[in-house]
């Protein structure tokens, strides 16, 4: 072999430095848009789950002569769901505790299945106006900080309409 058939194999130093700066440009711009992404999915949950209850409720309210339990009560409410805030990963809900408003709306445990990201709750007030807050608990960046948000209910002619959908923090989950 000549000298020259030994050099012309594999590649200069100069070569493999372009490639590795390419790729790293091109996962400085990847990186970024694949987590926004995934927050994004994980944040759909949010207005799913919270549509559902409203609508569980809501039903609860007209199949019961529009009432919501019998007797002297007035009010429905359902305790935190999962008990603890989920954070990256998600929480199996326990809709089906007696001692909480969620075993009267959800009659069937196919309503809402499997793990979620969120910590759900919510309150009816019987009044003028009657109204509804569903609330959603939940740290999906895992940076250790909630986020909270709320939609709040007024029923008119027994449906509920959105007063105003509120969030007291915003997240990078928050701003896509």
């Amino acid at each position: 072999m000549t000298a020259r058939n030994r050099a012309a194999r594999g590649f200069t130093l100069i070569e493999l430095m372009v490639v590795v700066g390419i790729i790293g440009v091109l996962s400085s711009v990847a990186v970024p848009t694949f987590q926004r992404l995934t927050l994004r999915s994980k944040a759909a949950e949010r207005y799913e789950v919270m549509l559902r209850i409203k609508k569980a409720v809501g039903d609860y309210y007209l199949q019961h002569g529009n009432t919501y339990l019998t007797g002297t009560t007035t009010a429905l409410a359902g305790t935190m769901q999962p008990a603890t805030v989920p954070g990256t990963t998600k929480l199996v809900p326990n809709f089906k505790d007696p001692t909480d408003g969620w075993i009267e709306i959800f009659r069937t445990s196919e309503e809402i299945m499997g793990a979620l990201y969120y910590q759900y709750s919510f309150t009816t007030v019987e009044g003028t106006p009657a109204t509804m807050t569903v609330t959603a608990n939940g740290d999906l960046d895992g940076d250790g900080v909630y986020n909270t948000w709320w939609i709040k209910y007024t029923r008119v002619d027994g449906a509920y309409l959105v007063l105003d959908p509120v969030t007291d923090q915003s997240l990078p989950d928050d701003t896509f």
